[in-house]
């Protein structure tokens, strides 16, 4: 299906950029899917992790399309206006700079017969917590995590709601941080991935409430 956008090359650099985190290095998964529906966003998953960045961008032209995010990051610094307009068509990204749309890049990107759909769990019940405090608390507790495979139980930081309080915890059994947000009536206890705490920690905004929640799964 033919798509065409426009977006901020900004915007779409950094979430291309966080999205690298999420993909493999070969295979259909290095690549991220753009979807522009009534919203555009990008996304990206490795079977491990994955993540969804929501982007502000002009539709023309719905649809759904693959893209190379190694060669895509190669490409995008090169542009030089604000905003850039992305045409896919049979496998082929036509990118224009805004500032010279005769001048295009075409990126060549092999369509893959299968890529996963991602679905994404958002419970009705949440916890909120302003930005940069969530930033900090992911740095001091992932810190002191393991990055030794054979305990995976350490690769993590606990989540926690002791005693109704929003508490997370990282340790690599010999050493431990814990760090105490504020109290919460939410019941949760999981063990978030390392990785995925430090990707997220990139785009994560500073001085905006970010919204954590948990499925039951």
């Amino acid at each position: 299906m033919n798509m065409k956008i426009e977006v901020s090359l900004s915007t779409l650099l950094t979430a291309c950029k966080t999205l690298k985190k999420f993909t493999m290095k070969y295979g259909p998964l290095s690549n991220v899917k753009i979807t522009a529906t009534d919203t555009v966003y990008i996304e990206a998953t490795n079977n491990e992790m994955a993540c969804r960045i929501n982007i502000d961008g002009t539709i023309h032209s719905q649809g759904q399309a693959l893209l190379d995010v190694v060669t895509a990051l190669n490409v995008l610094c090169t542009l030089k206006s604000q905003n850039a307009t992305l045409e896919f068509e049979n496998g082929t990204c036509k990118v224009a700079d805004i500032m010279y749309p005769n001048q295009t890049i075409t990126i060549e990107n092999d369509e893959p017969v299968e890529y996963p759909d991602i679905e994404y769990t958002r419970p009705d019940a949440g916890y909120h917590v302003m930005g940069q405090t969530f930033i900090n608390a992911i740095k001091t507790t992932v810190r002191h995590t393991s990055n030794d495979i054979i305990k995976p139980v350490f690769n993590g930081v606990l989540f926690d709601n002791k005693e109704n309080v929003f508490t997370m915890v990282g340790t690599d059994s010999k050493r431990l941080a814990m760090v105490q947000l504020d109290t919460t009536d939410l019941l949760f206890h999981h063990i978030v991935p390392r990785d995925f705490l430090n990707a997220i920690a990139s785009f994560i905004p500073k001085k905006e409430p970010v919204y954590v929640s948990f499925a039951d799964d």
